[in-house]
């Protein structure tokens, strides 16, 4: 499918612009471009016998974004008629590993029945290498699955680089069914404004005056020099909607704005913390 005069539709309208993310698209750009080409194929009337992979794997670390490109990249996959429905359904790869080899198959196979027509997201891969069979069971059940004569399942899966290779490495077939390999590396800290913004945005917030740039600075500050996760972006909102909360109940301001004044120096150190799990939105 192409825009006016030619040029490719943009294969993740919903990502465009956020920073960040520019090399995650353009890679799935580019295979976006082969599966839409496919498809034209498809609709001139050529017979598709040997179709291309629909699944992919996402390598990264938590909070860099691969949730939120799966949902876009579902809509662009309904869009062109692999799946049904435009949803994402997440499934914890630990949540599919049984005592038994007999019970991994059967959380498999059911994490697959209640995805089809959809895309099917199965997060921390790495917790199949933690099994006595290295994860064995779960793979081989997964590329039976992928295996099946259908085309109304789509695999994302997900995990850090290094586990997760290992263990396409060790099912080399299953590694097959995989039609490439997308890398999140993370956000420079500069990034994290533009997702702070997204963020505010989505939950129904206006930045007044300077706000965004304050709260690159104290993300950017926060980040230290690397490549951080979004968490620290969700972080800071959670606190900055705690202080707006706050501030419009003595004041009777709107409840819209988020000002310069509400976003604080730094980050709580309770969010600091890498040890210290707590609950929270993420990407």
């Amino acid at each position: 499918m192409a825009g006016d005069g030619g040029v490719p539709a943009d294969p993740l309208p919903d990502l465009e612009g956020l920073a960040g993310l520019k090399p995650v698209r353009d890679r799935l750009g580019e295979w976006i471009a082969v599966v839409r080409a496919e498809h034209a194929r498809a609709g001139l009337g050529m017979a598709i016998s040997r179709p291309a992979w629909k699944n992919l794997v996402f390598t990264g670390a938590s909070g860099t974004g691969k949730s939120w490109v799966a949902r876009s990249l579902a809509g662009t996959y309904r869009e062109l008629g692999f799946v049904k429905g435009g949803q994402v359904l997440e499934a914890a790869a630990a949540g599919m590993a049984g005592v038994t080899v007999r019970e991994t198959r059967q959380l498999v196979n059911e994490a697959v029945g209640r995805a089809l027509g959809r895309v099917l997201m199965i997060t921390g891969a790495q917790a199949w290498r933690g099994q006595p069979d290295g994860g064995l069971a779960a793979l081989r059940a997964l590329y039976e699955e992928l295996s099946a004569a259908r085309n109304d399942l789509v695999v994302i899966l997900a995990g850090p680089a290094g586990p997760v290779g290992e263990l396409l490495e060790a099912h080399r077939p299953l590694a097959a069914r995989f039609a490439a390999v997308i890398d999140f590396p993370g956000y420079e800290g500069r990034d994290l404004g533009a997702v702070f913004a997204r963020l505010a945005a989505d939950a129904g917030f206006r930045l007044g005056d300077g706000a965004q740039d304050r709260a690159a600075a104290v993300l950017d500050s926060e980040a230290s020099g690397r490549r951080g996760s979004t968490r620290l972006a969700v972080s800071l909102l959670s606190m900055v909607t705690v202080a707006q909360a706050r501030r419009i109940a003595t004041s009777g301001e709107n409840a819209v704005t988020i000002t310069r004044a509400d976003i604080p120096d730094q980050l709580d150190a309770r969010f600091r913390s890498k040890d210290h799990w707590r609950p929270g939105q993420y990407l």
